[in-house]
């Protein structure tokens, strides 16, 4: 027997030294997915289809059917359901395990009895988004932590051109979950009203229900015109919005800067001008130049930016030529915080901020959220790490978007009516503070906190840590 497991050993010794590094590496791939598969059976819990096949589906079906929610009692469709792996036990922690996940395994335990609402997964068709490399797009990412959720749903590509997306999507679900791009706004509104529940890392923040419909955006992000406004009052408290004000943003974004410039100015804020740059990289430049101008014209001293940081370091780098000694605060809105490419004249800079990416884990090391989050994508990436800050908002953006569903059927969320459930979840976010209930019935990250851009790392970095607003 001792030679035998000798000469097998032998043989198996060989086949590996002949092999390459590459080939070393598939072939323990291919044994560990052998493995998973053997022990769980294959992942069957993401149903992918595209915009006109679903479309196409709901066609043929009976006029009467179209839009109509499903009772929750209704048997889920085969083609969802073959083969899945049975739910686990009641009681399970909404936690990852210790180890690194196989992809497709779901971690998050749901109780056996969980009604799950019908979901659907809307993901950017745009390849390059979040990144460039091939395999890292925003769909393989929502399949990677749907995959880890335990829940079920229907994975639908955006399609701004096609005119049915809004009744496909309301036809198909109740629940529509997106990621760091949240919903494009007319669609958003389109499912508002068709009484649907959206959960997105959205760019607009919340919007809760009227009083006599259940459509509702349950945002794991502040809003643009409510960062704007906590800003603004942390600015007058601390001083930081001393003197004339002048705000920054994009032409896209000008109805909701200038609701929020009306909030500065109720909360005492001398808010003098304000500035739209096009979103067009060709005119931006001169809307730019015109507007540091008027903003020197009108004695601005402190610049409030709610715009893209390609906008920011234009207007930085033209302000110092005329008005070297301008003060400048950067709200969450667009990429601000995330993107740390200022130029050094940008030094001493403050934000107010709900996000802990990437200052965070610099200031205080990985959160256990985080870590959960990254053994996901470790496990499903390759490289198994993240190629860029957009890339890691794009993932916890949907790890804590399915972490949020997944506890709102934990905890017994009426399949038909899951809102109300959601909006008093509380939970750990990888991405802001946590998550909570907030006054007046919204949703949201719970706290803040105000960092300072350093030139000698070329980063943000902690000055005061999260608090409740």
């Amino acid at each position: 027997m001792d030679a035998a497991l000798g000469w097998c050993n032998d043989r198996i010794l060989a086949l590996r030294d002949s092999m390459t590094p590459g080939q070393r590496q598939t072939a323990a791939l291919a044994v560990v997915l052998a493995e998973a598969v053997l022990l769980f059976g294959a992942p069957k819990r993401v149903v992918e289809v595209s915009a006109q096949a679903a479309e196409a589906g709901q066609q043929a079906s009976s006029a009467a059917g179209v839009g109509r929610r499903s009772p929750a009692t209704s048997a889920p469709s085969s083609a969802g359901t073959a083969g899945a792996t049975a739910p686990a036990p009641p009681g399970v922690p909404l936690e990852l395990a210790s180890g690194p996940e196989l992809p497709g395994v779901p971690a998050l335990g749901l109780p056996a009895a969980a009604a799950s609402p019908r979901l659907a997964v809307l993901v950017s068709a745009d390849p390059s988004y979040p990144s460039s490399a091939p395999g890292r797009d925003d769909a393989t990412m929502a399949r990677a932590f749907l995959a880890r959720s335990g829940l079920t749903a229907t994975v639908v590509a955006d399609d701004p051109g096609n005119a049915g997306m809004c009744r496909q999507l309301s036809g198909q679900a109740d629940v529509v979950v997106a990621g760091a791009g949240g919903v494009r706004p007319a669609l958003r509104d389109c499912l508002v009203g068709a009484g649907r529940v959206v959960v997105a890392f959205d760019p607009l923040g919340d919007l809760g229900p009227a009083p006599s419909a259940p459509g509702q955006v349950v945002s794991t992000r502040r809003g643009l015109v409510d960062s704007v406004t906590d800003l603004g009052a942390w600015g007058v408290s601390s001083g930081a919005l001393a003197g004339r004000v002048g705000v920054v943003s994009e032409v896209s974004a000008d109805r909701d800067v200038d609701a929020a410039a009306a909030r500065l100015a109720a909360q005492g804020v001398d808010v003098v001008e304000r500035a739209y740059v096009h979103d067009d990289p060709q005119t931006a430049s001169q809307d730019v130049s015109q507007g540091v101008l008027a903003f020197q014209s009108a004695g601005v001293g402190t610049v409030l930016f709610a715009a893209p940081v390609s906008v920011q370091r234009q207007w930085v780098a033209q302000t110092g030529v005329v008005a070297p000694g301008t003060r400048y605060v950067v709200s969450d809105a667009f990429d601000g915080i995330v993107d740390e490419s200022y130029p050094v004249t940008f030094d001493g800079a403050l934000a107010h901020t709900s996000l802990r990416v990437p200052w965070f884990q610099r200031d205080h090391g990985t959160t256990a959220a985080q870590s959960r989050c990254d053994q996901v994508w470790e496990a499903n990436a390759v490289p198994p790490a993240y190629l860029s800050a957009a890339e890691t908002v794009d993932a916890y953006a949907w790890c804590q978007g399915f972490d949020l569903l997944a506890a709102g059927v934990r905890d017994g969320a009426p399949a038909g009516s899951v809102g109300p459930t959601l909006r008093a979840e509380r939970i750990s976010s990888p991405l802001t503070s946590d998550l909570g209930p907030l006054g007046g019935g919204g949703y949201g990250p719970t706290a803040d906190a105000v960092v300072v851009w350093r030139s000698s790392c070329s980063c943000w970095s902690e000055r005061e840590p999260f608090a409740p607003r």
